[in-house]
């Protein structure tokens, strides 16, 4: 099934930050949670009380997080779930590696931003003399990933709305019900059954469009194409814009080439791994 593109809560991401801010209960309970020192019962819990939020009819939840600040949906985003209810378990090992590669005036590229999360943090990081790309094709998605910059007045942030791949054109995006699966392969997809079509672009060219001198850091998260985006990138740009460190999506089952073997290749290392990301450096 092809629909068109899904409509986002205009009215609630247009309102002032703070509008949907946690109260009573809620605020309880996000802060109970949060202050859970392990995981399983932590996510257990978030479950339950995400459940009895959304049966108040609230959809976007307002917090800080990591000291930046967020709209988050109550459903339909493991992203926004582990960033309302479990910050400090949402890839510590990624942030801590941004954290030293992204001095302030330094460029980030997020590709596959989501929500923000990243984004943001690395605005914070590189502050408003840096620069950040923030790429996702979702136009849902891109509307509140929109909200969440301008929560934080980044005004060095540019948003990319397209998806990226090895050519130009128009391709199919298959969406999961989790936002954050959404895959150009269908294989990688969560089990929606929504399709939508999107605009595709190499990551050379979109780098390129952008007038950028180097890339400090770069984050890829595309549901098992980062081989098909990467491998031309290299093989395009000058050296000067290969990325000083990397931080790719564990999806090696899914790749048609081992891309960290051929990031090995080019002189990167692994330089740390945590459940879900590979970080590879180039000295």
């Amino acid at each position: 099934m092809t629909t068109s593109a899904p409509r986002a809560a205009g009215a609630d991401l247009a309102a002032e930050f703070g509008t949907y801010a946690p109260r009573g209960l809620t605020a309880l309970a996000i802060c109970a949670i949060r202050a859970l020192p392990w995981r399983w019962p932590a996510r257990r819990l978030a479950a339950l009380a995400r459940l009895a939020i959304s049966r108040g009819r609230q959809r976007f939840i307002d917090v800080e997080v990591h000291g930046n600040r967020m709209r988050l949906a109550v459903l339909g985003n493991a992203c926004d779930r582990n960033a309302l209810f479990l910050p400090r378990f949402q890839d510590p090992v990624l942030r801590a590696a941004l954290a030293r590669a992204l001095p302030s005036g330094g460029t980030f590229v997020d590709v596959g931003a989501n929500v923000g999360l990243f984004t943001v943090n690395a605005a914070a990081l590189v502050g408003p003399t840096g620069r950040v790309l923030a790429i996702e094709p979702q136009p849902d998605i891109q509307a509140r990933l929109t909200a969440n910059i301008a929560a934080n007045d980044f005004r060095h942030v540019a948003l990319v709305a397209c998806a990226v791949g090895d050519g130009e054109g128009t391709l199919t995006l298959h969406l999961g019900n989790n936002a954050g699966e959404a895959s150009l392969n269908p294989g990688m997809a969560g089990a929606s059954g929504k399709t939508i079509n999107v605009a595709v672009r190499p990551l050379a060219d979109i780098v390129r469009d952008a007038a950028l001198d180097r890339i400090d850091a770069l984050k890829i998260d595309v549901e098992g194409l980062e081989d098909r985006i990467l491998a031309p990138f290299f093989a395009t740009v000058d050296q000067s814009l290969w990325p000083r460190m990397i931080a790719i999506e564990y999806s090696p089952h899914a790749w048609a080439t081992d891309i960290v073997a051929h990031m090995r290749d080019l002189g990167y290392r692994v330089a740390d791994d945590s459940t879900m990301n590979w970080i590879l450096v180039r000295d």
